[in-house]
């Protein structure tokens, strides 16, 4: 099985990895693991894989693992999460033992540094800053704040939490308000709706996702959030933002509030700090706020300045049923898959249309200028129209349809090259080229062409495309962050006994005055 390696769990020299012990505590039983080396996760988050001198894999299902423990001790940063009585909320979904929070004790203990056991003012400089923890105070949580997901009807709500420890399973009360986005005014409260234990839980989990930095990018990893970087990624993929001085963050919603002139809902203030040996606590005085989930990639470019390329991602199904690449006698359900499969964007338990090729996963977008695109046309690049007009009303050959369909799968490809996996950001520092891999499969090789991509630093970034050709990107119009999210169900009426994000895919936009070719 392919695993991400989001952090080393253990150490970072393979001198010190060796033989250290490890204690794994599942929901079935308990064992030990004598040379493990380190710990590595699928991209959903969903197996964790424990890695062996001998290059052995043990995998396990991240719902059934409760807890790791290196040398028997739980000595890491959330020691001091637990002593804090300010932070009653955040305690309980790190420590709880319940189910559906599922990374909680053991997500945190695997940042913990074995060599520095019982030493606690011994430090190794490389691992000092190995991730930070945002620990909003209960104080903070009580306010009334529009996080995540909303919750009826998929209209933004704001929310707020409340520790009471009388609660049965969950001692956290969620209370709901409605929210208006484009004042950032919460109105009156929501009447009648009941939260389930499970719907709570989910929502302090993708909290603490949203609140945890792993510094991957070896520039980060001594200084962390003060390493000369201004943006970096969250464990649930989206991104916050430093303060120059370091005294506050942002999350996406929060940029987008104060590029808006709004007031309220713009900064998290750190209040007080705690360095440790495998990472440092930063407590704040309200939560994070990742994107709103109105701005999606769709809304983005259905918007102004993407008219071009916003049609050729629409894609004309009555195209692909005269070259018989969906044919309405199929039935409904094939139907739908197949359109699905061609399409740019498909309709889910979503606010708005998503991406169908990043379900969970983050992603960039290269997004052309009007005029790239029209320059592109000019050049024989086929749109929906064109192909309309040509096919639309039939083929009379077999060499039509073939012609046809070389020409659909020409202009799906041309614009799912300009997406990537994984996001790329335009931030301080410099970084060496790296490739990308693309949704991008090709018909006749079967191969997926990818993107290089590269930063000197100083907010530039440079994509290469598989001819070589190196585009810039634009100032005006970058790093702008989105967020697809499908969810469980499509809430109605006064009772949510399962709404959660089953899919949030967390991209960037950038917009690039050329096009992106893979021949």
């Amino acid at each position: 099985m392919r695993t991400r390696l989001l952090f080393m769990a253990l150490l970072a020299s393979n001198v010190l990895m060796a033989q250290v012990p490890l204690k794994v505590k599942t929901t079935e039983k308990e064992y030990r693991v004598e040379d493990a080396t380190h710990i590595t996760f699928s991209e959903d988050l969903a197996v964790q894989a424990i890695h062996t001198k001998a290059d052995d894999e043990i995998l396990l299902p991240m719902r059934d693992v409760r807890e790791v423990i290196l040398r028997d001790t739980l000595q890491n940063v959330t020691n001091y999460i637990l002593a804090d009585s300010d932070c009653k909320i955040y305690n309980w979904a790190v420590f709880s033992d319940l189910e559906q929070v599922y990374m909680g004790t053991h997500f945190y203990s695997n940042f913990a540094d074995p060599a520095q056991r019982g030493n606690a003012t011994a430090f190794t400089p490389e691992l000092r800053s190995r991730f930070a923890l945002f620990v909003p105070t209960d104080s903070a949580f009580a306010d009334t704040v529009p996080y995540g997901i909303s919750f009826v009807s998929l209209r933004t709500a704001a929310i707020s939490l409340l520790y009471n420890k009388r609660n049965s399973g969950i001692p956290v009360t969620v209370r709901l308000c409605y929210y208006d986005p484009e004042t950032g005014v919460v109105k009156q409260r929501i009447p009648s709706v009941a939260l389930s234990n499970a719907c709570i839980a989910r929502l302090l989990n993708e909290m603490l996702l949203q609140h945890t930095i792993f510094f991957d990018r070896p520039e980060d990893r001594e200084l962390g959030i003060r390493s000369g970087n201004e943006y970096f990624k969250t464990m649930d993929g989206n991104v916050i933002r430093v303060a120059a001085d370091g005294k506050s963050v942002q999350g996406v919603l929060q940029m987008d509030n104060e590029a808006k002139g709004l007031e309220v809902f713009t900064t998290s203030n750190i209040i007080d700090s705690h360095q440790k040996d495998n990472g440092t606590v930063y407590k704040i005085d309200s939560p994070i706020l990742p994107p709103a989930i109105q701005k999606s990639a769709y809304s983005v470019l259905s918007g102004e300045g993407y008219e071009e390329f916003f049609k050729l991602c629409r894609v004309d199904y009555d195209v692909l049923e005269a070259l018989s690449l969906v044919d309405p006698d199929y039935p409904a359900s094939t139907c739908e898959k197949l359109r699905a499969f061609f399409s740019t964007f498909v309709k889910k338990n979503g606010a708005d249309y998503n991406l169908s090729f990043f379900p969970n996963h983050p992603f960039t977008l290269y997004a052309p200028t009007n005029e790239a695109v029209r320059r592109a046309i000019a050049d024989g690049l086929p749109t929906w129209e064109s192909l309309a007009g040509a096919y639309g009303g039939g083929v009379g050959s077999d060499v039509e349809r073939e012609e046809g369909r070389r020409k659909v799968y020409e202009l799906i490809n041309f614009v799912r090259y300009h997406f990537h996996f994984g996001t790329e950001i335009a931030d301080k520092l410099p970084f060496a080229a790296r490739e990308h891999a693309t949704p991008v499969i090709l018909p006749d090789s079967h191969t997926t062409p990818q993107l290089r991509v590269s930063s000197a630093g100083n907010g530039t970034l440079s994509v290469t495309d598989a001819t070589g050709q190196t585009l810039q990107v634009m100032d005006e119009g970058k790093n702008v962050f989105v967020r697809d999210v499908e969810c469980s169900e499509n809430p109605t009426g006064t009772s949510i006994s399962n709404l959660y994000m089953e899919h949030s895919s967390p991209g960037v936009i950038h917009r690039i005055n050329g096009v992106l070719r893979y021949k």
